[in-house]
């Protein structure tokens, strides 16, 4: 088995995170609008680890709530 997809998987999903983390501090519609793109993004990476998927999905639903 080929590590390389696996690093490059685990570097995509820390910049994912990065990414939202970063406009959580936006606290603008457009800031919020950043962190869920970030989030789907990060699911689509993960959707293989059930629990961890279910997780992503619980936070972009809540991000989503914020006014």
């Amino acid at each position: 088995m080929d590590p390389e997809p696996l690093h490059d998987a685990t570097y995509a999903a820390a910049a994912e995170l990065d990414i939202a983390g970063k406009a959580l501090e936006d606290k603008t519609p457009h800031g919020r609008s950043k962190v869920v793109l970030a989030l789907k993004r990060l699911r689509g990476l993960v959707v293989d680890v059930t629990e961890l998927s279910t997780k992503v999905v619980a936070v972009i639903v809540a991000v989503q709530g914020l006014s």
